[in-house]
């Protein structure tokens, strides 16, 4: 009976919803046909993108469902997603549908049944990238150089947009006056790169290098986003400025009195920007004892008397407080920019009103009527450092008078004044002044000053003496740096004596002031000044003085404190020059009296009745404690020794004794002769130093029968070339490739067995001759040449069987038509893996055995020419190797251990990892780099199961192959060959007729070549 075919008409799955818990995605439906009978089919399909634009989508996949099932789940697995892969995952679409089945007429084919699909119905799930996090700071409450920058992931929603983690990055930027940091450039050049990644909240607390922040405008920017299977999220981004603020510049201040006391008007302007931001503004104010030039004192107590927010850097502010302003004050005002709680800029101070200067006292005149010359004293009792007193002479006729002369501050006395001639009564007064003063000559001739004031006292009347300078004497104690100085009291009414000393003489009319001390134990003959500097001349005065009143300075005596420096060490670079030579000579240099060295005289030295005898110097230098002396200069001769010494000057102009003589021996000078049986070669025009075929010899003469000769070959330049086995062949630019090292002048013979690395065809190499004498001269000659080989290598060809009874290859390699002795064969076998050497070295003309051939696709043998002189690059340039892709072809994987194998014929299910060697390593500024080993380990999986009846040989095999120690060989039908340690599981029930077995496999290194002769393959057959 014929089967009739046709539409049945079922129906569609209805009410479809697509919901998501984790990575887990359930499709429910409604079962639209009540006759669905054989199952119903469930499918998913992925759309993803790796470029922007570029949607990509998967195949659809199955998966196998009841006929009664109304839900199924399906799950992704993220880490197959951004950001573990550059995939982001955009849609999942799934799909159902029913079947229906129904007999057909009842006869001979009545166990057939027709079967009718329903249409597809389907949901499609978007999948969109996560939200931005937000970001926060918070500067440490201690450390003005820490803060932490905290962040966190908040979704009220997160059916369609699945978060993975969140990514963060740190950059520190000098001078930024962004405020966008999305218009910057993140990258690991940034200085202090940070970056990671955290779950849905983190922080990152820096510390910040002050070393490198203080003083300067850094900004720390930090931002994050999160990511999904879907993709990332915009970045968020948050800074903190570590600087400190520009300075505050006011104008002139106006101060005005009012009944509480006095009100400051203060204008100021200060930069602010993004990179020196003002957070507040403090003015602030002091009254205080002015320094010279009423320069406000620093370490003073400031008063706030205005905080304001401030972030224009432009301001002005009027405020009113009770000031008082004594007696040698003055009143200053300046505006503190402040960034943080703790980097404050303080403004500069800037005087805003000054008060009275104290009244000088104590004034004293002594006039003489016949000169019309006065001599003044008074004290000056103010505390500004720059105030000095103007005396002031005034008549009967002229009330008003001048200013006759100045009286320094720290002065009691102006000397003698000259007065003009006068009639009736005079009188002088003193009052004390800050500011300046200029001198002009009167028409009579006496000398008037014009003084101008910032600061002044009221004007005091009265007169006093002047007394005489004493005679002083100065002399060296035994103690170090100190002095004994002695001196007459020539004022029977003084108080005390002031000592004073400098190391100049001029000190005493010299901005450099001499340092004092005042001797108050009444007429003591003598005092020791002790803690001075040897190795320099010393200057004393002394003055004597009564109250305030000083007397005049005595003449100045020295006293010199300099002594001689150690007996220097001296040290040659070189013991043994040659005529035309040079030696380095070095010394110490000690100083007994704190000075340096001034001259250095290098001599030579010869012993005469037991004495030492020196020659003029034949070298001089000054402060440098070293110099080059050379032999031709010098006049020394090959065959004699000369004996060198030093001696050194010190900068007070003491001289040391003379070093220990130090000998140095002239030798005759090396000469190197190198030959070598290199060729000349022409490459792209030009004759060039060749190596056409090994061995290499080279003859080196110059060292001697007793001197030591070494042959060195170095890379010249770079070489990269690919190797069989497909990795990459580096040769490094100073790379040794030999090294011979003998004594005498043999010749010496470099061939294969002698190289460390290798000559390769094409490649630039450095032939580096050194020969050394008794002496230890040394001399080099390079040769630098091209490696060309005469003999080139050839694409072989082989005849290749499969001996399909015992699972095994025969290969014999064809002689090339330009073979010559030495050249041999290496043979690869080609699997899934990377290309395996089996056969090294192999004679042509002669068959070897793989025990091991690769089943499927990927199998062969790549054969690759070696030739003599170890090259396998062909005249083009190309590699010298053929490839055969001549695989086994058997429907089963094999694994052999122990002289016996494993068949796996049936119910197969393989996989496969790979380990790379590889590590990381981080280098400051958060840059990764690796660093791999070309092993790969590979570890696989293969689990079957066989019926204990039709099987049981293979059971009892695979049981052997538990309990084997040894390394096995795995050939599985995916194209893989390779040596491995083999677990085996076994799982079986008495229910059944099967036995299950795991095979865990994990690559190995083989304990040798696999290929055999094939007439030790015979024999061990």
């Amino acid at each position: 009976m014929a089967i009739r075919r046709g539409t049945i008409g079922t129906k569609r799955p209805t009410g479809l919803s697509l919901s998501r818990k984790g990575n887990k995605f359930t499709l429910t439906w409604k079962i639209a046909d009540k006759n669905y009978g054989a199952g119903q089919q469930f499918q998913r399909k992925i759309y993803y993108i790796t470029a922007p634009g570029d949607l990509k989508e998967t195949s659809w996949t199955s998966q196998a469902i009841s006929d009664t099932q109304t839900s199924e789940s399906t799950t992704i697995t993220w880490t197959n997603y951004y950001p573990t892969t550059n995939k982001k995952l955009q849609l999942l679409e799934t799909r159902v549908r029913g079947r229906r089945q129904k007999y057909l007429e009842k006869g001979s084919l009545s166990n057939y049944i027709q079967e009718d699909w329903s249409g597809w119905s389907d949901k499609i799930y978007k999948i969109d990238e996560p939200l931005k996090p937000s970001i926060t700071t918070s500067l440490d409450n201690v450390l003005w150089n820490k803060c932490t920058y905290s962040w966190s992931y908040s979704d009220g929603n997160p059916i369609h947009r699945p978060f993975y983690d969140i990514q963060y990055q740190s950059i520190l930027v000098k001078d930024c006056t962004e405020t966008d940091g999305s218009k910057l450039t993140w990258s690991t050049s940034n200085v202090d790169w940070k970056t990671g990644t955290t779950g849905s909240s983190g922080s990152l607390p820096i510390t910040e290098d002050t070393a490198l922040i203080s003083g300067k405008s850094y900004t720390r920017w930090v931002r994050v986003r999160s990511r999904g299977a879907g993709g990332p999220s915009e970045w968020s981004y948050a800074k903190h400025v570590f600087a400190y603020p520009n300075m505050a510049v006011i104008s002139t201040p106006i101060v005005k009195p009012v009944s509480s006391g006095l009100n400051v008007y203060v204008k100021w302007t200060a930069q602010a920007n993004a990179a020196r931001p003002i957070d507040l503004t403090t003015v602030q104010y002091l009254t205080v004892t002015p320094l010279a030039n009423l320069v406000c004192p620093s370490g003073q107590p400031w008063t706030d008397a205005l905080v304001q927010a401030d972030t224009s850097g432009a301001d002005a502010a009027s405020f009113t407080e009770s000031i008082s302003i004594t007696d040698d004050e003055c009143l200053y005002v300046r505006v503190n920019t402040q960034h943080d709680d703790q980097l404050i800029t303080e403004g500069a101070p800037k005087l805003a009103k000054v008060g009275a200067l104290s009244d000088p006292d104590n004034l004293n005149v002594t006039y003489n009527s016949g000169t019309y010359q006065a001599t003044i004293t008074a004290d000056n009792n103010s505390s500004v450092p720059d105030s000095f007193l103007a005396v002031r002479y005034t008549t009967e006729d002229d009330p008003k008078g001048f200013i006759c002369g100045i009286i320094p501050h720290g002065s009691t006395t102006t000397g003698t004044i000259q007065c003009p001639a006068y009639t009736g009564t005079i009188d002088f007064g003193v009052y004390a002044v800050q500011g300046t003063y200029s001198l002009k000559t009167r028409a009579d001739g006496v000398t008037q000053y014009v003084v101008t004031a910032n600061m002044k006292s009221d004007i005091v009347w009265d007169g006093g003496t002047v007394p005489a300078a004493p005679t002083v004497t100065a002399e060296r104690t035994d103690s170090e740096g100190t002095v004994r100085v002695t001196w007459n009291w020539s004022w029977s009414d003084a108080t005390g004596a002031e000592l004073s000393w400098a190391d100049h003489a001029d000190a005493w009319e010299s901005t450099d002031e001499p340092s004092t001390y005042n001797v108050t134990s009444i007429h003591t003959a003598q005092w020791y000044v002790a803690g001075l500097d040897e190795g320099r001349v010393w200057y004393f005065r002394v003055r004597l003085y009564k109250d305030e009143t000083y007397g005049d300075y005595s003449e100045a005596v020295s006293v010199n404190l300099s002594s001689a420096p150690v007996a220097p060490v001296l040290e040659l670079s070189q013991a043994i020059i040659p005529e035309t030579g040079t030696v380095t000579a070095s010394w110490t240099y000690l100083s007994t009296d704190g000075t340096a060295q001034a001259l250095a005289e290098i001599v030579t030295a010869t012993l005469s009745g037991g004495i030492w005898v020196y020659s003029d110097p034949i070298a001089t230098v000054e402060t440098a404690q070293h110099i080059t002396l050379d032999a031709t200069e010098n006049g020394w001769t090959s065959g004699n020794i000369y004996l060198i010494a030093v001696r050194t000057t010190s900068a007070s102009g003491q001289k040391s004794a003379y070093s220990d003589p130090v000998p140095v021996t002239i030798a005759d000078a090396l000469s190197i002769s190198v030959s070598t049986n290199l060729t000349t070669v022409t490459i792209d025009g030009d004759s060039v130093d060749g190596l056409t075929s090994l061995p290499l010899t080279v003859t080196v003469t110059g060292a001697g029968a007793g001197g030591r000769t070494t042959v060195a070959v170095e890379r010249l330049l770079s070489y990269f070339m690919d190797k069989p086995d497909e990795t990459v062949f580096n040769g490094y630019a100073g790379e040794t490739v030999a090294l011979v090292s003998q004594i005498g002048e043999s010749a010496i013979t470099i061939d294969r067995d002698v190289l460390i690395s290798s000559l390769d065809d094409g490649a630039w190499y450095n032939l580096i001759c050194t020969i050394e004498d008794g002496y230890g001269q040394s001399l080099t000659e390079e040769i630098q040449f091209l490696v060309a080989w005469s003999h080139q290598a050839e694409a072989p060809t082989a005849t290749i069987v499969m001996n399909k009874d015992d699972r095994s290859a025969s290969i014999t390699v064809d002689t090339p038509s330009g073979a010559v002795a030495g050249d041999a064969a290496d043979i690869y076998r080609l699997s899934a893996d990377r290309p395996e050497l089996i056969v090294q070295g192999a004679d042509f003309a002669t068959t070897y055995v793989d025990p091991y051939p690769t089943i499927g696709e990927f199998g062969g043998y790549r054969i690759v020419m070696i030739t003599k002189d170890g090259d396998y690059i062909d005249a083009n340039a190309q590699p010298a190797w053929t490839d055969y892709n001549i695989p086994l072809s058997v429907p089963f994987s094999i694994i052999n251990f122990g002289g016996e194998s494993v068949e796996l014929l049936l119910n197969q299910n393989i996989s496969a990892s790979w380990q790379k060697d590889f590590t990381e390593t981080k280098y400051l500024g958060g840059s990764v780099q690796g660093d791999w080993n070309k092993a790969v380990s590979r570890t696989g999986s293969v689990s079957t199961y066989m019926i204990r009846v039709e099987n049981n040989e293979t059971i009892k095999s695979l049981r052997r192959l538990a309990v084997y120690t040894g390394i096995c060989h795995v050939r599985t039908i995916d194209g893989s060959s390779y040596a491995a340690d083999v677990q085996v599981s076994e799982e079986h029930s008495f229910d059944t007729f099967a036995n299950e077995f795991s095979l865990t496999i994990t690559r190995v290194d083989p304990e040798g070549l696999d290929g055999i002769l094939e007439t030790d393959w015979e024999v061990s057959a």
